[in-house]
């Protein structure tokens, strides 16, 4: 088995960037892929709140409708190794598999920015080839080193009794991670995770540049995520 190197981990980010699009992240082009289910509709649609108020009734976003509680997700019959939670509010999308991994896109509600219908995305990736622990140590220390280095180590956590690395960009306002998380047996057990949140909830400053709203609600969907991260014990990796 090849070393996976810093080139593929770039390479890796980049696909779950685009696998974000896919979340059902929306532009300010009033389109949308939000669902009803979320308790939240596009422009035009009645989608009121427990206040009454609708997506699009203030130009100023109702950041509350990205709040929520912790629901399980069910990842039994599923490749994924692991179990989580994710904020009720957001919408799950249907699973994106191929022969390489699994991506599982959620989608925050519907809120108005100066009358334009925006939303966030989320998206939960995984890896079928696992790796071993060396390997693991290997890309970390090589994408965390140098003068040309990007990404840290930001935080750590027990997964299945081991303390797992994710990887991240520190100065990020939306987080981006990637762990390797145990499972199984054998020397080769470490599989990649990836996990990224992008919004279209902006606003331009007096400088032009594009400045995220409803930050702290947006990234309690990424951080419910990874802080509620378990190991599956219906995984069905052994069969990929």
């Amino acid at each position: 088995m090849q070393n996976v190197t810093r080139r593929q981990l770039l390479r890796s980010a980049v696909a779950t960037t685009a696998a974000v699009s896919v979340a059902g992240c929306s532009g300010g082009d009033g389109s949308t892929e939000d669902s009803g289910d979320s308790g939240s509709t596009p422009a035009g649609g009645s989608g009121e709140t427990a206040s009454g108020s609708r997506p699009n009734d203030s130009p100023d976003p109702d950041c509350s409708r990205l709040a929520g509680s912790p629901t399980p997700y069910d990842a039994s019959g599923t490749p994924f190794v692991f179990e989580f939670d994710y904020v009720d509010s957001w919408t799950l999308k249907e699973p994106l598999e191929g022969p390489e991994g699994r991506v599982q896109g959620l989608s925050s509600p519907v809120v108005s920015v100066d009358g334009e219908p925006e939303n966030a995305g989320l998206t939960v990736q995984q890896t079928f080839e696992p790796v071993t622990a060396a390997e693991v140590d290997e890309t970390i220390a090589d994408s965390t080193s140098g003068s040309y280095a990007r990404v840290e180590v930001l935080d750590e956590q027990s997964f299945d009794g081991e303390s797992v690395r994710f990887v991240g960009f520190p100065d990020a306002v939306l987080p981006y991670y990637e762990a390797w998380l145990p499972y199984g047996d054998g020397e080769a057990r470490y599989y990649q995770l990836q996990m990224q949140l992008l919004t279209s909830i902006t606003r331009l400053d007096e400088d032009n540049v594009a400045r995220e709203l409803c930050v702290e609600e947006t990234v309690s969907g990424i951080e419910t995520v990874r802080e509620s991260l378990r190991p599956n014990p219906d995984s069905t990796i052994e069969e990929v």
